[in-house]
């Protein structure tokens, strides 16, 4: 059934290599759409950071997320709301968004270029920033005392309703 095929499809599309991100990203108005290989078609609504990788591994469920706000310049002037998943990062929810967090290193602590700002509750329910973290930080241009990388922060019931601002700038020291 139509069902069991996009499972499959999805699937399919799970185990495809990634390409590497590009610093250089286009900005589009129009809804995403990543195809399998089997040829199926299938959007990715926006406000959603559900990949799928995701769903194709039934990792994800709606009780399992938290609604976060990310501010950027560019392209969340006013703020986005967006329904995360609970155990995602927060480079990985900016990026399945469209925002402009870069995340050079792909998340391996070695530059500065997810840098964000949160709030101080949020900040200070984390665990502390081990000491790699705490020297890529000192890299960070707009660093705040509520200062972290996002490929270092998951997503937690912590989150709900967490506003998250990603700086103007940054450093990629890479």
């Amino acid at each position: 059934d139509f069902q069991e095929h996009m499972l499959k499809c999805l699937q399919t599309a799970a185990r495809a290599p990634r390409l590497p991100i590009s610093s250089a990203r286009s900005f589009t108005t129009k809804p995403f759409f990543a195809q399998a290989s089997c040829k199926a078609v299938l959007p990715m609504q926006a406000g959603s950071a559900f990949s799928q990788r995701d769903v194709a591994m039934g990792k994800r469920g709606m009780a399992d997320t938290v609604s976060v706000t990310f501010f950027e310049k560019y392209t969340a002037p006013d703020g986005v709301k967006i329904d995360a998943p609970l155990g995602a990062s927060l480079l990985e929810v900016a990026q399945s968004n469209d925002l402009e967090l870069e995340g050079a290193c792909e998340g391996t602590l070695a530059c500065s270029t997810c840098h964000c700002i949160l709030e101080k509750d949020v900040f200070d329910s984390l665990p502390p920033p081990d000491e790699e973290e705490l020297d890529m930080l000192d890299l960070a241009a707009g660093l705040t005392d509520t200062s972290r990388l996002g490929c270092q922060v998951k997503l937690t019931k912590e989150f709900e309703g967490a506003v998250i601002h990603i700086p103007d700038e940054f450093n990629n020291m890479q």
